[in-house]
C-alpha cells in the first residue's frame, strides 16, 4: 500500500477541459464629427464562448466562437453622406479562432493559432465580408510575477492591403495586491486588488473594426472603418472563481470612422469628438 501511494503520488492528476461564456455591451454617448457637420451614436454588445483542451501537461488547445453586433447612427453627415446624411450602420462580426501553445520550460512557451469570420453591415454580401488572421508569438518568464509576450498578427481587411502587426502582451504582478496587463489588447491596464472579490482597473488600449456594409446602402458594397482609443476606470467583482462581473466608464478618444467604396477607396473620413461611454461584462467559467 505505501509503493502504490507513493506512485499515485508521483502521477500529476489530469487537466480538465475548460469552458468559458461572457457576454458583453457598451454604449457611447452621442457625439459631434469634429469640425465636420453632424453627431455619431454608437452601441454594440457581444457574446463569447471558449473551450481550452488540456494536451498533455504543456500544451493546450483553444476554440472560441464570438459575436459582436455594434450600430452607429448618424444624424447630419453630410461629410459621410451627402445625398442620406442621417445613415446608420449595423455591424455584425462573427469570428471562429482556433489556437495552441505550449510551456516548453518554466521560462519559455509559445503561442500559434488563426481565425475566420465574417464582417458585415446588415443587407451585404457575406461573400465580400469574409475576414481572417494569422497569428504567433513566444514567451518569457523572467520571474514568477513578470512574463513578456511577443509576436505578430497577419490580418486581411476587407479590399485592404493585409497588415501584419506586432504583438506585445506583458503580466507583471508588482505586489501582492497590483497587477499591469494589456488584457491581450493593444493598451495597458493596471489592476489594484482591494480584496479577493473586488479589483479596481485604470486603462487605456487600442481598437479597430472594418465591416462590409449594405449592397443596398448609401454607400453600396462599401466598406467602413472605426478607430478609437478607450481611456477607463472600471471595478470587476468575482464572487467565485466561475463568476466575473466587469463595470467600467470611461471616454474614447482618438476616434476616426471612415469610409471607403466597394474598391477599398478611401470616400470620406472623419474625426469623431472624445466622448463618454459605460461598458459592462459578464463571464462564468465551468
Amino acid at each position: 500500500p505505501a509503493t502504490g501511494e507513493a506512485t499515485a503520488a508521483a502521477v500529476p492528476p489530469e487537466r480538465p477541459i475548460t469552458y468559458s461564456l461572457s457576454v458583453r455591451g457598451d454604449f457611447a454617448f452621442n457625439t459631434g464629427l469634429g469640425d465636420d457637420p453632424g453627431d455619431v451614436t454608437v452601441s454594440r454588445a457581444g457574446i463569447n464562448f471558449a473551450v481550452g483542451i488540456p494536451q498533455g501537461m504543456r500544451g493546450q488547445w483553444g476554440l472560441a466562437v464570438d459575436f459582436e453586433r455594434s450600430n452607429y447612427d448618424f444624424t447630419g453627415a453630410t461629410t459621410l453622406s451627402p445625398s442620406n446624411p442621417d445613415l446608420n450602420f449595423d455591424a455584425n462580426i462573427t469570428t471562429l479562432s482556433l489556437s495552441y501553445g505550449r510551456q516548453e520550460t518554466e521560462q519559455w512557451g509559445w503561442l500559434a493559432g488563426g481565425s475566420i469570420g465574417v464582417a458585415a453591415d446588415d443587407g451585404a454580401h457575406l461573400g465580400d465580408s469574409l475576414v481572417g488572421t494569422v497569428f504567433g508569438g513566444v514567451s518569457y518568464a523572467f520571474s514568477q510575477d513578470f512574463r513578456v509576450a511577443v509576436g505578430a498578427i497577419v490580418a486581411t481587411q476587407s479590399e485592404d492591403n493585409i497588415p501584419v502587426l506586432p504583438l506585445l502582451s506583458l503580466d507583471w504582478q508588482i505586489k501582492k495586491r497590483t497587477k499591469v496587463s494589456n488584457d491581450r489588447k493593444p493598451g495597458l491596464v493596471f489592476n489594484y486588488a482591494l480584496d479577493d472579490s473586488w479589483t479596481v482597473r485604470v486603462g487605456g488600449q487600442y481598437e479597430f473594426r472594418d465591416f462590409r456594409l449594405d449592397r443596398d446602402g448609401p454607400i453600396p458594397n462599401g466598406v467602413a472603418r472605426d478607430r478609437r482609443a478607450p481611456f477607463f476606470v472600471g471595478i470587476r467583482y468575482a464572487p467565485t472563481k466561475q463568476i466575473d462581473i466587469d463595470v467600467s466608464a470611461g471616454a474614447y478618444f482618438f476616434q476616426t470612422l471612415r469610409v471607403d467604396d466597394s474598391g477599398g477607396n478611401r470616400l470620406k473620413e472623419v474625426d469623431a469628438d472624445a466622448t463618454p461611454f459605460l461598458r459592462i461584462g459578464l463571464a462564468y467559467k465551468f
